[in-house]
């Protein structure tokens, strides 16, 4: 089996991964997960890794995201539905197909609000070790 981007790795700071529905990822250290079962959900579809230096986009039912991503020159299309299309990409041009499928980004904290959160955590721990 050939390798893989490792979406984690690369783009974990900047977007939300997760896992293909069907794989289990219970009971595995986080350093241990496949990376072929990472994804980036997007508001227009979902990205995942293809093989190599390669991701592919899965674009169900928005034909005109489908339509903008199929005239990036960058973009292969490799399976064509009556309602979804898929799409392979170089992880190079990520950015691209990132503008027209909108993927999700992780929430960023402000120093104040991580503060707080970290004093809530602290006491709600600090109770359930007192009781």
């Amino acid at each position: 089996m050939s390798g893989c981007v490792n979406l984690s790795r690369r783009f974990g700071r900047r977007y939300r991964i997760r896992h293909d529905p069907a794989f289990d990822p219970s009971r595995r250290h986080r350093n241990k997960v496949d990376p072929w079962t990472l994804t980036i959900p997007c508001k227009y579809g979902e990205i995942y890794p293809h093989g190599g230096e390669y991701l592919a986009v899965d674009i169900d039912y928005h034909p005109v995201m489908s339509r903008q991503v199929e005239e990036l020159p960058e973009c292969e299309l490799t399976q064509d539905g009556d309602q979804e299309k898929t799409f392979r990409f170089h992880v190079k041009h990520l950015r691209n197909v990132a503008d027209i499928v909108k993927p999700y980004r992780k929430p960023k904290l402000s120093d104040e609000r991580r503060a707080e959160m970290r004093r809530l955590m602290t006491e709600i721990n600090s109770k359930k070790t007192s009781t």
